[in-house]
């Protein structure tokens, strides 16, 4: 379990609670609406983050500034916010979302890890787009969604939809669960800033790709000739056929592979892709 508290009010009485929660068998607590870059921001995610590693606690830090290092000081900070994340589809309009995401691989992730809160299983498309508090969702499709788990660097991450949501899209949830949370290697395949990214992550011998693009239709050509030699077993959740007209619409697909491979595969308006490769001999 993590807690989500209120950083100024939780911050007086960090010593207390993390005391207290430490015996509940909590793990740690999301700190939020910090909102600041100043001095005394600063000194109380320094004191947070001490207090929380002595009660052996993990903290998330969300509504704060891009990491600057301090992780490796106190590596109970498993993860920041300091990006325009997801929530932000509440009350932004769509245009400027989607160009936003494929930006984010080049330039925010460049100072480090990043909370950005995906896993929207109301998805739309450019025009059937519409900011709501009440009954939120996303621009651009489901395939972006799960291809977001792995384009961004973020070793903590979240469902972020209603519960209600994920037991009527359970190969969806399935398919996000199964990807890994750190890796041992990135590569970025290809990609062009603000229009398209397509990262590949390494984790335990196996491979994951996630692509998107901006508001574009595109065709990407993915080359295997990372993969060592064998044969490779893809598992592709792309956009459907009607992603398009119905951005909720997906494929999942399996095929083999070998270094010399290489797929086309289309992204539909707002689109995204995402695999999962293991060896099979």
């Amino acid at each position: 379990l993590l807690l989500w508290v209120m950083t100024n009010k939780f911050h007086p009485e960090a010593e207390e609670v993390c005391a207290r929660y430490e015996k509940l068998g909590v793990a740690g607590f999301k700190c939020d609406f910090l909102d600041c870059n100043d001095q005394q921001g600063v000194e109380k995610i320094y004191e947070i983050a001490e207090i929380a590693a002595r009660h052996h606690m993990i903290i998330d830090l969300h509504g704060i500034f891009p990491p600057a290092g301090l992780d490796r000081t106190y590596p109970n900070l498993v993860n920041f916010e300091g990006v325009w994340g997801l929530e932000n589809a509440k009350d932004t309009h769509e245009q400027q979302i989607i160009p936003y995401d494929v930006t984010i691989p080049y330039l925010r992730n460049m100072y480090g890890i990043c909370d950005y809160t995906p896993g929207a299983m109301r998805n739309f498309t450019k025009s059937g787009y519409a900011p709501s508090k009440s009954h939120p969702g996303s621009p651009g499709t489901r395939a972006r969604q799960v291809a977001t788990y792995v384009t961004l660097d973020s070793p903590l991450t979240m469902l972020c939809d209603t519960p209600s949501n994920y037991y009527k899209e359970q190969e969806t949830v399935d398919f996000i669960t199964s990807l890994p949370r750190t890796y041992d290697s990135k590569l970025c395949l290809s990609g062009k800033l603000g229009e398209t990214v397509v990262i590949a992550r390494e984790a335990a011998g196996a491979w994951y790709v996630g692509g998107m693009t901006d508001w574009t239709p595109r065709d990407i050509k993915v080359s295997f000739k990372f993969l060592k030699k064998g044969t490779w077993e893809v598992k592709l959740f792309r956009d459907g056929e009607n992603a398009d007209e119905n951005a909720q619409d997906y494929r999942v697909e399996t095929f083999t592979v070998t270094p010399s491979s290489t797929a086309d595969i289309h992204l539909a308006s707002g689109g995204g892709f995402c695999m999962q490769i293991k060896k099979i001999k």
